[in-house]
């Protein structure tokens, strides 16, 4: 092999490495960007956002244990005594006893069956 040869075989080796070293950061750049896209979306909805909170009102949830989905299909807090139904139906609701956003499918402790009637 001539030393042309070789130069032109260990330049077609280098080219081929960085471009496969390229392809890989660039599918795991990928995950990244569609991780940090779940987070956007995850940080838009409204009815998760509890930044305008005072640290009583949180712990005034969180004593109430309240969860944004319910495990008892039953007991909802769009079928609560407490809840505040939202005045546009793209909105979050709430609630007579705790400030902030509350999802219809939510619950907590404080859950009371609404009186039908």
């Amino acid at each position: 092999m001539t030393r042309k040869e070789f130069l032109h075989h260990m330049s077609i080796f280098v080219f081929s490495s960085l471009a496969t070293g390229l392809s890989f950061m660039s599918c795991s750049d990928n995950k990244d960007s569609s991780d940090s896209a779940a987070e956007t979306k995850t940080q838009l909805d409204p009815c998760d956002d509890l930044s305008q909170l005072s640290s009583e009102d949180l712990e005034i949830r969180e004593n109430f244990e309240y969860v944004t989905q319910t495990v008892k299909p039953e007991e909802r807090c769009d079928n609560c005594e407490l809840w505040v139904a939202p005045a546009d139906a793209n909105k979050c609701g709430g609630c007579q006893i705790m400030k902030g956003p509350i999802k219809a499918g939510g619950y907590c402790t404080a859950w009371i069956a609404q009186e039908n009637g």
